[in-house]
């Protein structure tokens, strides 16, 4: 698929799946990292006590994560950001680090005024301008499961129109790119499924930094922590990148 066929995706469908971005062994890696972090029991979000699912929250600004940036070296990725952001990325401070996490089983956005007081959601939410976009990394099969991303296409658009639900089964390696305001679900639970759930980039404007401002006040909530910090190895990344954060 070309970098037209991506944009015009995300314009129109409102999600794109950049396949066999992530090399093999690099995948095992990534896994490896979210398995140790949470292993035995540690690094729990307090929110989801049952022992079996867990989230951390701003998980890219963790260095002991930070590996994860590398995801951006690749041109395609790079190519594709700045192509539905009119050349103009802005960093939306908005990522998480899943296992085994069922996440909202409705069907929902991650659009993130709804957690600003003053922000007038509905006109945000149908604003042409809003164009901030997560990117999912499935670090397992999901070709033969559910456990990939469900979504309505075009409901980033119309969302109070009937769509189609679609199923995007990925495979090890696949980077699924999608409109924050498109309704999806997550998929059923697999032993041991991993996620990185984000990072999110959006243009750079004022609905980007609304956003930033509603996914930063969501994470220091679920990490119990007052005040954010970027850390410097993420401004660095995004300095080298041209994404601003400031």
């Amino acid at each position: 698929m070309t970098i037209e066929e991506h944009i015009s995706n995300l314009k129109v469908h409102g999600v794109t799946v950049l396949e066999n971005l992530i090399p093999k062994d690099k995948v095992v890696y990534y896994r490896n990292l979210i398995l140790n972090y949470f292993s035995d029991g540690k690094n729990r979000c307090s929110e989801y006590g049952d022992g079996k699912q867990t989230i951390k929250s701003d998980g890219i600004n963790q260095h002991y994560f930070r590996s994860f940036l590398d995801i951006f070296d690749s041109d395609v990725m790079m190519d594709v950001l700045r192509g539905v952001t009119d050349g103009s990325p802005r960093w939306a401070y908005h990522s998480d680090i899943h296992l085994n996490f069922a996440g909202a089983k409705r069907y929902h956005s991650d659009a993130q005024l709804h957690h600003i007081p003053d922000g007038n959601y509905p006109v945000a939410f149908n604003h042409n301008d809003y164009n901030v976009y997560r990117i999912a990394t499935y670090l397992q099969d999901h070709q033969e499961d559910t456990g990939g991303l469900f979504v309505f296409p075009g409901s980033h658009i119309n969302p109070d129109a009937d769509h189609e639900e679609y199923y995007i089964g990925t495979e090890p390696g696949d980077i699924v790119i999608f409109d924050t305001r498109l309704y999806h679900r997550g998929g059923d639970c697999t032993n041991d499924r991993c996620v990185l759930f984000g990072p999110a980039v959006g243009k750079d404007n004022k609905w980007t930094k609304l956003h930033a401002k509603g996914a930063i006040a969501r994470q220091l909530k679920q990490n119990q922590e007052t005040e954010y910090k970027l850390e410097d190895f993420v401004k660095d990344k995004l300095n080298n990148l041209g994404i601003k954060f400031d």
